[in-house]
């Protein structure tokens, strides 16, 4: 089965090619990177790219920064090719065997790895699914987690998730969510459909004030904005309420 590497990008060129390299390496159909109007050199280092691997790293390059860079990467989805999709930012990267475990469950909704964060090159910790081996769960099984004292762990870092059900959150707009537009939206997948959860990590991501998701979420007014708008993203998924909850409190904090 094809995977698709899709790396939003922003003036982070000092990392985007240890981010295209860490898909590259792993042999995926494709690695599109989604420039939204960079000014530091990135495109170039895009375009070097595309050329060097023979159109298996492919730019798109927004010429005005979008009000929305959520909105405006999934206007690329139906342009990819992969029938599973895996998400990695311009500042972190994938390790070696994430692309072979997305391949290997292409069927599955959605596939949670455990994921390292970095500060610089130090480890800061581990997240990790907490499973001793591949554990395939039911959306039941996937909902009682949830609802349990467990982490939520359930994110798009060190994922990936099957291209029906990417289409299906972008029909959903599961931008408007934010910050948690990827931990919200897979988590609903999950709790409506099953998931493969893995030992191991997949990625591993740079703690960075200046990455598109902490600045969206930079004060508290942002902030409960985008948990209303989770909570509305959720209704309308059709996850139940209890599940909701518990999802929001986990993931946005008490509301």
């Amino acid at each position: 089965m094809s995977v698709s590497v899709v790396i939003p990008n922003h003036n982070h060129g000092e990392t985007l090619e240890l981010a295209i390299v860490s898909a590259y390496s792993q042999g995926p159909l494709e690695v599109v990177v989604i420039d939204d109007a960079s000014t530091d050199g990135s495109v170039e280092i895009a375009r070097q790219w595309q050329s060097i691997s023979a159109g298996v790293v492919r730019l798109v390059a927004n010429a005005t920064k979008a009000d929305n860079w959520q909105e405006s990467m999934a206007r690329e989805f139906p342009a990819l090719r992969g029938e599973t999709v895996v998400f990695c930012a311009a500042d972190d990267m994938l390790l070696p065997g994430m692309i072979y475990q997305a391949r290997s469950h292409a069927a599955a909704p959605v596939v949670f790895s455990d994921y390292h964060c970095l500060f610089g090159r130090q480890l800061l910790h581990s997240v990790s699914q907490s499973v001793p081996d591949e554990t395939t769960l039911t959306a039941d099984q996937v909902r009682r987690r949830i609802r349990s004292t467990a982490n939520a762990t359930e994110t798009g870092i060190g994922s990936a998730i099957h291209r029906t059900h990417l289409e299906w959150l972008s029909s959903l707009q599961f931008w408007r969510c934010g910050p948690f537009g990827d931990s919200i939206g897979y988590a609903a997948v999950a709790a409506l459909h099953g998931a493969v959860y893995l030992p191991g990590a997949g990625a591993a991501i740079r703690v960075n004030p200046q990455s598109y998701g902490r600045a969206m979420a930079a004060d508290d007014e942002r902030r409960r904005h985008y948990a209303a708008e989770s909570v509305a993203f959720l209704r309308e998924a059709g996850v139940d309420d209890e599940t909701a909850r518990r999802l929001i409190e986990k993931r946005c904090g008490p509301q």
